[in-house]
């Protein structure tokens, strides 16, 4: 597992990776999903993947029906529709589908309206919480989960919005093990040592001032305790039921090494 987090580390710390992650962001905030520009955007990318897989002429055909897809894209409404759409909260335990009377996938439903109705069927509330507990007290297989978080160029506010969700976590076999540079800014610092002193599950480990990001992860992953290990930036918001999700999947399908999971952002006003 150690080999296979180092290596992912690596793939991370590669200069063509940060600047896919930084176009990424920069075009969450000039083209958010939800906008106009970023339903150009999406529109962009879906062409060039249709262009990839049937070729010139088909995407010419294609494109001359302007008729057909301009309007639904200037109305914010999806061209293309699957018939059932899947629910992202299947992580890795198989996918949940949902009927397509509930998500609405007719021509006049919009993006948001299958959005909000996804939240009405899947999403979590606080009333949820003290179920979802007594359920996480009772999984037979309760590992702790070693979250892994560098800090270099961190907003004290986006910061204190990931440390928050961790600590909000319904399961509680976790620890937070922050790289700690020495190097930080006054209001950086002051985040990271109120957090420490609130919650023992909050490690802060220290690399060393101005310590190179690959040898900040080395560290931090080498003082990890737990038998997973996950990564977390600054800006990055667990949902409370979010490792117990994770952990439920885990004590179901005994023998798993990876379990995958992905974000849901919508209409970011910053990048996050």
């Amino acid at each position: 597992l150690q080999q296979a987090t180092r290596q992912l580390i690596a793939i991370r710390e590669k200069a063509s990776y940060r600047l896919l992650e930084r176009i990424r962001r920069l075009l969450g905030t000039i083209a958010p999903p939800g906008t106009l520009r970023g339903r150009i955007h999406a529109a962009l990318l879906g062409g060039l993947a249709f262009f990839t897989d049937h070729g010139f002429v088909a995407s010419f055909l294609r494109l001359v029906e302007v008729w057909k897809w301009a309007p639904k894209l200037l109305r914010g409404r999806s061209p293309e529709l699957p018939r059932e759409p899947v629910s992202p909260a299947g992580l890795a335990g198989g996918a949940q589908p949902i009927p397509a009377s509930a998500a609405g996938t007719d021509t006049n439903t919009t993006v948001d309206d299958q959005y909000q109705r996804w939240l009405e069927l899947h999403g979590w509330t606080p009333r949820d919480r003290g179920a979802l507990e007594e359920a996480a007290k009772e999984l037979s297989y309760r590992p702790k989960v070693s979250l892994l978080m560098p800090v270099d160029e961190a907003d004290p506010a986006y910061l204190r919005a990931t440390i928050d969700s961790v600590c909000a976590q319904i399961y509680d076999q976790w620890e937070l093990c922050i790289a700690d540079a020495r190097s930080r800014e006054v209001a950086v610092a002051a985040v990271l040592e109120q957090a420490a002193a609130r919650d023992d599950r909050v490690r802060l480990i220290a690399v060393g001032e101005n310590g190179r990001a690959h040898a900040a992860a080395s560290a931090v992953l080498s003082s990890a305790t737990g038998e997973f290990v996950g990564f977390l930036h600054s800006g990055d918001e667990l949902r409370p039921d979010a490792l117990y999700h994770i952990v439920k999947l885990l004590d179901e399908q005994g023998g798993l090494d990876l379990v995958y999971s992905d974000q849901d952002k919508r209409l970011p006003a910053t990048p996050p």
